[in-house]
């Protein structure tokens, strides 16, 4: 019989690449992640502002503010600074809300290093709404993944500034990201069109804003003339029969294997959809895309015949992101389609 040894995993510092750099390399996945920790932090607004005044695009910057609860010290690194943290998973209490009752986006603990993908440092100042504390400190892409360093139990130093400020000054979270790796300046409004589009949500009723150079992204439809509207025009004979019930929207209500709910509606255009990117069937869970919009692998005539570049759906399960197993990508663009999990689905 061998001795009996112990082995140790080392992770090099250039896993980072994998969870920040090549996931996230435009900036609308960036952004969007930072939106989402804004939403889970109970923001009710997000302020993106783009600085590419200078002609010198190493001195370009973004930055993020959210009038969120913001992070204490030890949040900041507990949290913050622990990669993977999965905060739905917290001292053996599962949750999938945030304190102030919404549903919560995170789950990975990677998202919050997704500024990488477009920038080389990521600066965090933050102020807690209850302690009122201030802590500030930055990261660099480069130091964290240079030379043959790995990542030991004590973790990479990072300075950081810790202060109690006046009960008057906001709360929230401000991320700035300087250094761009941006080979041109950003649109505006293509940028705006394409952030609102990742997320599902009423701007009032939800009471969540988000503005980029002080305009507000718009959720929902584009105003285009509907011609039909399902499950609303379906035959009342197929309504019946798959026990589908619909809302004043149009919006069809119907479950699946164990009892989970899927919420759905398929719009067709009178014209053809200007934006090509809302051709197909998104879906969202948690407020938030899971899948790009796609015609389920339809192929040929079929797809000519379903006339895509008429279609625009939303499918709503919010069950496909409290699974035990992760389902979703990591940029949340993609599920798991062939896991048996989503067979019924």
């Amino acid at each position: 019989m061998g001795e009996k040894t112990l082995l140790h995993l080392a992770l090099h510092g250039r896993i980072i690449d994998h969870i920040g750099i090549q996931m996230y390399q435009s900036p609308t996945a960036a952004l969007a992640e930072a939106v989402s920790n804004a939403w889970d932090a109970d923001a009710t607004r997000v302020e993106i502002t783009f600085d590419f005044e200078s002609a010198d695009r190493s001195e370009w910057s973004i930055t993020v503010r959210d009038d969120g609860v913001g992070m204490t010290k030890d949040e900041c690194q507990e949290k913050f600074l622990r990669v993977g943290f999965n905060r739905r998973k917290l001292e053996g209490v599962s949750s999938e809300k945030s304190p102030g009752g919404r549903p919560l986006m995170g789950r990975k603990g990677i998202g919050k290093f997704a500024g990488f993908g477009i920038a080389r440092f990521i600066k965090v100042d933050t102020v807690d709404n209850q302690s009122r504390t201030r802590t500030e400190f930055e990261l660099d892409s480069d130091e964290i993944r240079g030379g043959d360093s790995y990542v030991s139990p004590d973790g990479l130093k990072i300075d950081a500034v810790h202060s109690t400020v006046p009960v008057a000054m906001p709360h929230g979270t401000t991320i700035t990201l300087r250094d761009m790796k941006l080979g041109r300046k950003i649109p505006v409004d293509q940028f705006i069109a394409s952030l609102g589009k990742r997320f599902l949500m009423n701007s009032a009723l939800d009471n969540f804003e988000i503005h980029v150079n002080g305009d507000m992204v718009p959720f929902g439809e584009n105003g285009a003339e509907v011609e039909l509207n399902f499950p609303k025009d379906l035959p009342d004979k197929d309504i019946v029969e798959r026990g589908i019930s619909i809302d004043d929207e149009g919006w069809g209500t119907e479950l699946i294997a164990d009892g989970r709910e899927v919420r759905w509606r398929v719009l067709f255009f009178k014209d053809l959809l200007k934006d090509k990117e809302l051709s197909g069937v998104t879906v969202f869970a948690h407020k938030k895309m899971a899948q790009d919009p796609f015609m389920f692998n339809l192929s040929g005539g079929v797809v000519s015949l379903a006339g895509p570049e008429y279609m625009a759906g939303k499918v709503i399960a919010d069950w496909v992101d409290e699974l035990e197993e992760d389902m979703i990508s990591s940029e949340r663009r993609r599920l798991h389609w062939d896991h048996p999990e989503l067979s019924d689905f």
